[in-house]
């Protein structure tokens, strides 16, 4: 696989929830060297690396909610977990981000984050769902009061497109924030098939301008499955392999 893509580990919670190793087992297999965390398994800093380093994983960004309102004990505690597994790239994976004030309140408590993850070396960045892509006030949406307070972007490009924005117009509007990029398949009717056989976005051309901004990761996120999911997770990734060479 190559070494600017990743796997969101959200996408094989029916397995980690289980036997979180079962994941990392799979991932590896696949060929994956990169992960996203969404969630530590219940493991010290310690024994996470030691986990990442016997399949060959890599952290390179990690899902972490409510980190918008952690208190300074909080906030210390994460920054420390993260720089003992070797991840500088957090994520908060949603906001209360709904009306207009809701909106620049998110936008506001989102910089202070990012300003704080900054200061200690790190890169912050917000994931989007649909709901940002509602208009507030006029044609301004809640994406573009976070945006426009300076914060950081992990577009989700299917819920971008789910959104009614195109992918990327999206990028190009937002470039010069753009810290990585979920790779989540678009079929007909909003729906989430595996990676590669949606047939609606341009993948290869996203892949291309997501190099030319700077992007450096690209990350699988599979949230439905038409088949059991190793199998789901197992197609997804020869499908990535086959379209990124």
């Amino acid at each position: 696989m190559r070494s600017d893509i990743a796997i969101q580990m959200y996408s094989l919670r029916d397995i980690t929830k289980e036997n979180y190793l079962d994941g990392f087992k799979l991932v590896s297999k696949l060929g994956f060297k990169n992960i996203e965390l969404a969630g530590d398994y219940g493991l010290t800093a310690e024994e996470f690396k030691a986990v990442c380093d016997e399949y060959g994983l890599k952290v390179v960004s990690a899902h972490v909610g409510g980190c918008t309102g952690f208190t300074p004990e909080q906030m210390k505690e994460l920054i420390a977990f993260h720089r003992n597994i070797g991840n500088n790239m957090i994520i908060c994976p949603a906001s209360n981000a709904r009306e207009l004030e809701s909106s620049k309140q998110a936008a506001k408590e989102l910089k202070e984050t990012q300003r704080i993850l900054e200061s200690e070396g790190f890169v912050f960045g917000y994931h989007n769902h649909a709901f940002e892509f509602n208009k507030v006030d006029g044609d301004t949406r809640p994406i573009d009061i976070i945006a426009a307070e300076g914060v950081k972007l992990q577009p989700d490009l299917y819920w971008v497109k789910v959104g009614g924005d195109e992918p990327i117009d999206f990028m190009k509007r937002y470039a010069d924030q753009i810290v990585c990029l979920h790779f989540k398949e678009y079929g007909e009717g909003n729906t989430n098939p595996e990676f590669g056989t949606g047939g609606v976005l341009d993948w290869q051309a996203i892949m291309s301008y997501g190099k030319e901004i700077g992007v450096e990761y690209n990350i699988l996120e599979q949230e439905q499955y038409t088949l059991p999911v190793a199998d789901s997770i197992t197609l997804c990734a020869k499908n990535l392999e086959e379209m990124f060479k």
